[in-house]
């Protein structure tokens, strides 16, 4: 449609705009335009596959999607601090270098991935010799489910709220016959039923996969007790620890956790950047996935 225009002003009559229509009356591009929805710029709603924009909500003056927006949605991704924002901006005007080369650079890049090494395994009392890098709790959660050595004991649990980033690889892993999937209920309160987790848990099963924190309820699973049962039966626990660590203290060692995810933009660090937490002997057996 063509909606009417006067000079800067918008009709007073409400009409829904494409984001191709919206891009023209802004004089921007439909990428800017999506990009401003995806952040909460400019509001939208999305009947069927399309975004579709009121012509009010258009700004009609400079500035005006430059407005203070108050943010509530901190489980999705919360500011990142400024003093973590002063240390990534400080590595990035560092002299080029690969963490890996042997030149002065090259140590001086290797020293600083150690230290953040150091910190991450200290945040959750591990060895730094157990922290794996990744691009973030998804990266860390796929690395672990699919690059686990399953052998002969195929049994995968997880529980029936975990995070798409568990279910889909180990939905994925069961479509293709590698394990036997198996999903623990929660109670009306969003708790793991124990009772359903044991009787699910038998010496056919590897590894149990249950999250720390939930982020849509903020439920916490009783990890502590999740492990004597998982241990058990010789298995091993890995929990997707994303909405807890940095928010909570949490100690690998006392909890009993074989391995843990973690997502700086979860605790005030950049986005992009997480670990795969994991104890150095199953460590060694992981299958790399990239």
């Amino acid at each position: 449609m063509s909606p009417s225009t006067r000079g800067s002003q918008v009709s007073d009559k409400p009409s829904l705009l494409t984001t191709d229509e919206a891009a023209a009356l802004l004089k921007v591009s439909q990428k800017t335009v999506l990009r401003w929805i995806s952040s909460g710029r400019l509001r939208a709603c999305k009947p069927g596959r399309a975004y579709r924009i009121h012509l009010e909500d258009l700004p009609v003056g400079p500035g005006h999607l430059d407005r203070a927006v108050i943010y509530l949605d901190d489980n999705a991704s919360n500011p990142m601090d400024p003093r973590v924002r002063s240390e990534v901006i400080g590595s990035l005007n560092l002299p080029p270098a690969n963490a890996s080369s042997t030149h002065s650079n090259g140590v001086a890049a290797h020293r600083l991935v150690e230290n953040a090494r150091e910190c991450v395994a200290s945040l959750v009392d591990a060895s730094p010799s157990e922290v794996v890098f990744t691009s973030g709790a998804t990266e860390a959660n796929n690395l672990f489910i699919r690059g686990f050595p399953w052998s002969h004991r195929r049994g995968l649990v997880i529980s029936s709220t975990e995070h798409s980033s568990v279910v889909q690889p180990a939905q994925a892993l069961a479509d293709r016959g590698v394990v036997d999937l198996r999903v623990a209920p929660v109670d009306r309160q969003g708790r793991i039923d124990l009772v359903a987790l044991e009787d699910l848990l038998d010496d056919t099963v590897a590894l149990v996969s249950i999250a720390a924190a939930n982020s849509e309820t903020g439920v916490l699973a009783d990890l502590a007790r999740v492990s004597s049962l998982v241990h058990a039966v010789g298995a091993a626990l890995h929990s997707d620890a994303t909405q807890l660590v940095g928010r909570l203290p949490i100690s690998m060692r006392k909890v009993g956790l074989d391995a843990m995810s973690v997502s700086g933009h979860k605790m005030n660090g950049p986005q992009g950047v997480g670990a795969l937490v994991v104890d150095r002997r199953l460590r060694r057996r992981l299958d790399p996935i990239m």
